[in-house]
């Protein structure tokens, strides 16, 4: 029982981070208005996030599978995830705690809205803390189980 609430919160997990870096992580209040833009728009890194989200969700239906049918856990895919999981946790935290330089937003009717770090502070949204929190859950729920299986 205790197995397969780790597996699902590892495939939950997973999930969430492999959605978070297309929603808004950044937001400034500039001239013309709020201007807010995705993660995956200002660092190309945070595809490190939809791979490592992907990545894990199949790990954990892989191995809650392979349990179903009796075979024991495959450590080395539950090292796999949460390697990638702590991977994507770093880059995550990276966006979190140093804002990427230029924020370029494409607004309505196709105008490139430029925010200057100089002029304009941008905040970080609640999205780029979840970001963080979402690998940091799917890495734990592996390394759990990884150390489970070694008992």
């Amino acid at each position: 029982m205790i197995a397969w609430m780790t597996f699902s919160a590892m495939a939950l997990a997973g999930l969430v981070t492999s959605a978070l870096p297309f929603t808004a992580w950044y937001v400034a209040d500039t001239p013309t208005g709020p201007v807010s833009t995705a993660g995956i728009d200002v660092a190309g890194e945070l595809w490190t996030l939809v791979a490592a989200g992907a990545l894990t969700v199949g790990v954990a239906v892989f191995t809650m599978v392979r349990r179903h049918g009796g075979a024991p856990t495959p450590r080395a895919a539950l090292l796999v995830a949460a390697v990638l999981c702590a991977l994507a946790v770093g880059w995550a935290l990276q966006n979190v705690l140093d804002i990427p330089a230029v924020l370029e937003v494409l607004r309505a009717g196709g105008e490139v809205t430029r925010v200057d770090p100089d002029l304009v502070q941008a905040a970080v949204e609640p999205a780029a803390y979840l970001g963080v929190a979402a690998p940091a859950i799917g890495g734990m729920s592996a390394l759990t189980r990884l150390l489970e299986e070694g008992s």
